[in-house]
C-alpha cells in the first residue's frame, strides 16, 4: 500500500485505538503504551499489505493480538519482579500469598512443575504454606543453608522458566507404543516387562531415554507431561531396574527396545535359512537313526511315535552343545536383578508394521523351564513354536503341570473330587488324553538320573566345521543386531547372540519338513507337543 493510503488510514484509527486500549488497561499510561504499539504493528501491515477485505476488522483483529502479547509479556516481568521481591523481603515467612495474581498464577503453578521434587517440596512449603526455614529444614532433613540454596536456585529457574515457551517434544505430539513385550532370564513376583511397562506413559518413558540420557525436565518436555507424573514412573522404573539414574540427574533406559527393520528381518532370515540347513545337514540329520537306541533306554513318548519325539528332542538337544568359547559373557554381567526377585534382560518391539516376504510367525519360539529351584526332583521343560498350537505364554506354563502329571506317572493322582481341578487342568491342556483305556501322558517322559544320562550321552556332539560355522553365525548376527542400538545396550546384545543358533530350530524343523524326513504333529499331538517331564524317580 502506498505510505499516503497508509497515513490517511492510520491517522483514521488512532482514536479508536487509544480508546480500545484504555478500556483494556484501566489507565491512561498503560493505555499510551498499549495503542502506540498496535498503532505500530497496524502501519507496518499496511506498508507491506494492500488487499484487505475488512478494513475495520483486520484493524481490530491486530488490536486484540497485540494486546494479548502486551498482557503476556506484562505477566512474565511482573513474576520476576514478585520473586525479586521475595529473595529480598527480609522476611523468613516469605511474601503474602496474594502477591500470585491470577494472570501469573498458571503459569507460575506449571514453573514450579518443572522443579526438582526437593526444590518443589521446599518452595510450596515456604511460599505456599507460609513455613519457615528452618521448619521445612527440619522436615526434610536438611540443613537450613541447603534450603536457602534451594529457594536461591530454585527462584533463577523459575524466572527462566517464566521467559521460556514450552514446546511438546516428539514423543508428546506421536507417542510410541509397544507391540510386543518379553524377557530373557527369571521374572520376579511382580511379573516381567509387560506388566512394568503396561501404560503407554512408561513405555515412551523408557523409549525416550533410550538412545540418549535425559533429566526429569527433559523427559517431561519430550512428553508434553508434567514432571510431577514423570518423577514417579520413573522412580518405579529405576528402583526394578529398567532405568538408571546417571551423574547429573539423567536417567538411561537398561532394556533392549528394537525397531521393526524390514530390510534387518528380512537379513535376519536369509541368515537364519543358511544356517538352519546347515545345522540339519551337520547335526540333526544323525538324530534320524537314533530311534532304536532311544526305545533301548525306555523313554516315554507318546503312542512311541518316534516322529513326536523329534519335536521335542531337536529344540532339546542344542541346549547341551559344548561351544565354550561361544559363551564369553555371562549372564551375571548383563542381567539385572530386580527388586521382587527378577533376574532378566527387559526386551521390547516397537508397533511398527513392517511387510516382509514371510509369515514371521512361522519362525517365532519361547523355551520355558519349570522346577522347584531346589532338588529338582521335578522339572518341566517346553517350547512353544508355530507348529504347537498354544499361545507362547510364559504364565501359563505351571510348575504345577509338572508336578501334577509327576503324580500321575507313579499312580499318586488318584482321580476324586479332591483331584478333579488337576486333571481338568492336565486335560484342557492335554498333557492327558483320554483314550479307552483311560488316561494317558502325551508328554515326553524321561525317568530318573540314569535315563536322562543315557539320553544325553545319544545326542551327537558338534563337529569342528559345524563349531566354526555356528560361532560365525553368533558374531554376525550381533553385527546385524547392534546397529541402532545405544552403545551402552551393546554388551548385552553381544549376550544375546551367544549361541544364537539355539534359536535356529523352527528352521531346522521347517527344512526336515520339506525334505519329509519329519512330519507334522497330529491333532491329538499339537497342542501338548515339544514339552517334556523330568522325573528323578524311577518309574
Amino acid at each position: 500500500m502506498e505510505k499516503k493510503r497508509a497515513d490517511q488510514i492510520i491517522e483514521y484509527y488512532t482514536r479508536p485505538m487509544y480508546g480500545f486500549a484504555l478500556n483494556k488497561m484501566g489507565n491512561s499510561e498503560e493505555a499510551e503504551e498499549l495503542a502506540s504499539r498496535i498503532i505500530l504493528e497496524v502501519y507496518h501491515v499496511l506498508c507491506h499489505k494492500d488487499d484487505f477485505v475488512d478494513m475495520n476488522s483486520y484493524v481490530f483483529k491486530v488490536a486484540h493480538n497485540v494486546w494479548a502479547r502486551y498482557i503476556s509479556e506484562k505477566t512474565k516481568k511482573k513474576c520476576e519482579l514478585q520473586l525479586d521481591e521475595a529473595s529480598s523481603s527480609g522476611h523468613e515467612d516469605g511474601p503474602d500469598k496474594s502477591y500470585i495474581d491470577q494472570e501469573t498464577e498458571g503459569t507460575l503453578r506449571r514453573e514450579i512443575a518443572y522443579l526438582s521434587k526437593q526444590q518443589r517440596e521446599i518452595v510450596v512449603s515456604y511460599y505456599y504454606k507460609q513455613k519457615k526455614i528452618k521448619e521445612i529444614a527440619e522436615e526434610l532433613e536438611l540443613s537450613e543453608g541447603t534450603v536457602k540454596w534451594n529457594l536461591f536456585d530454585a527462584k533463577k529457574e523459575l524466572k527462566t522458566g517464566m521467559k521460556a515457551i514450552r514446546t511438546i517434544g516428539n514423543l508428546g505430539i506421536n507417542p510410541i507404543k509397544f507391540l510386543d513385550m518379553g524377557h530373557t532370564g527369571q521374572p520376579g513376583t511382580k511379573g516381567d516387562t509387560r506388566d512394568f511397562l503396561a501404560k503407554v506413559i512408561t513405555q515412551n518413558i523408557v523409549y525416550a531415554a533410550y538412545h540418549e540420557p535425559r533429566t526429569i525436565r527433559e523427559l517431561s518436555e519430550e512428553l508434553g507431561i508434567s514432571p510431577v507424573f514423570i518423577e514417579d514412573e520413573v522412580k518405579i522404573l529405576e528402583e526394578y531396574g529398567f532405568m538408571e539414574c546417571l551423574p547429573g540427574g539423567r536417567y538411561q533406559t537398561q532394556m533392549i527396545i528394537r525397531e521393526p527393520s524390514a530390510s534387518e528381518e528380512e537379513a535376519f532370515h536369509k541368515l537364519a535359512k543358511e544356517y538352519g540347513k546347515i545345522l540339519y545337514e551337520e547335526y540333526y540329520k544323525q538324530f534320524l537313526a537314533l530311534e532304536p537306541a532311544i526305545k533301548e533306554i525306555g523313554i516315554y513318548y507318546p503312542d512311541q511315535d518316534f516322529n513326536c519325539l523329534l519335536w521335542t528332542l531337536i529344540p532339546y538337544a542344542i541346549q547341551f552343545f559344548d561351544i565354550p568359547e561361544a559363551y564369553q559373557i555371562e549372564s551375571d554381567e548383563v542381567m539385572v536383578y530386580r527388586k521382587d526377585g527378577g533376574k532378566y534382560i527387559a526386551i521390547a518391539l516397537l508397533d511398527r508394521p513392517i511387510e516382509l516376504s514371510y509369515d514371521q510367525e512361522k519362525y517365532g519360539a519361547m523355551v520355558m523351564t519349570r522346577d522347584d529351584g531346589e532338588d529338582n526332583k521335578v522339572y518341566g521343560w517346553q517350547v512353544g513354536t508355530y507348529w504347537s498350537h498354544r499361545e507362547l505364554d510364559w504364565r501359563d506354563n505351571k510348575y504345577s503341570d509338572y508336578v501334577g502329571m509327576m503324580y500321575f506317572v507313579t499312580g499318586q493322582l488318584i482321580e476324586s473330587e479332591v483331584t478333579q481341578e488337576i486333571y481338568s487342568r492336565l486335560l484342557e491342556k492335554e498333557y492327558l488324553v483320554r483314550t479307552p483305556e483311560g488316561y494317558k501322558l502325551n508328554v515326553v517322559h524321561v525317568a530318573g538320573k540314569e535315563q536322562m544320562e543315557k539320553l544325553k550321552n545319544l545326542f551327537p556332539k558338534p563337529s569342528d566345521t559345524l563349531r566354526k560355522k555356528l560361532l560365525e553365525y553368533d558374531e554376525k548376527c550381533y553385527k546385524m543386531t547392534k546397529v541402532g542400538h545405544p552403545a551402552h545396550m551393546h554388551k548385552t546384545l553381544r549376550y544375546l547372540a551367544q549361541g544364537r543358533m539355539q534359536h535356529l530350530w523352527p528352521y531346522v524343523f521347517e527344512e526336515m519338513l520339506n525334505q519329509g524326513v519329519l512330519q507334522e504333529p497330529t491333532a491329538s499331538q499339537q497342542k501338548a507337543i515339544a514339552t517334556l517331564l523330568y522325573t528323578q524317580s524311577e518309574k
